[in-house]
């Protein structure tokens, strides 16, 4: 498995991702201005509230995945001994990217679960070596391979 090329898939994915987003706020940021005060004031203000409370939202998951985004374009991509910030850990089990909690994603027939290093299970996982074994959830995982 190249994980370079998960990466790059990553980033492109957080990418259109920030993309989708920004195009959104510009459209909510357009009905905002375009917005006109109506008969019903109450209305009006409630109106403009919601459309500010989404946009603050929007803003907020931009950052955040400008963010991810950032982090994930600077993992080092070295092989390594032992599992630690930016290893793609293969199990008998599952794999795992310590990286960004990203949740599931599928790249080359694999589901790769990435995890933040701040994750519980990413604790059983850091320095642990090829050969070695934690147990996570009452089931044990046998690592096979570091990338």
């Amino acid at each position: 498995m190249n994980k370079l090329a998960l990466i790059e898939k990553c980033l492109t994915d957080l990418d259109s991702s920030i993309a989708e987003m920004k195009s959104s706020l510009q459209s909510l940021e357009e009905d905002m201005q375009n917005d006109t005060k109506s008969s019903a004031g109450d209305k009006f203000e409630t109106s403009r509230e919601m459309m500010s409370q989404e946009r603050e939202k929007l803003m907020y998951r931009i950052n955040l995945q400008q963010k991810q985004r950032n982090m994930l374009a600077h993992l080092p991509t070295q092989k390594t001994n032992k599992a630690g910030l930016g290893s793609l850990i293969l199990t008998d089990k599952q794999c795992f990217f310590l990286s960004q909690s990203l949740g599931k994603r599928l790249f080359q027939g694999f589901e790769i679960i990435f995890i933040s290093v701040q994750a519980p299970i990413a604790q059983q996982l850091i320095n642990k070596e090829i050969g070695e074994c934690f147990q996570w959830n009452g089931t044990q995982y046998k690592i096979v391979d570091l990338i």
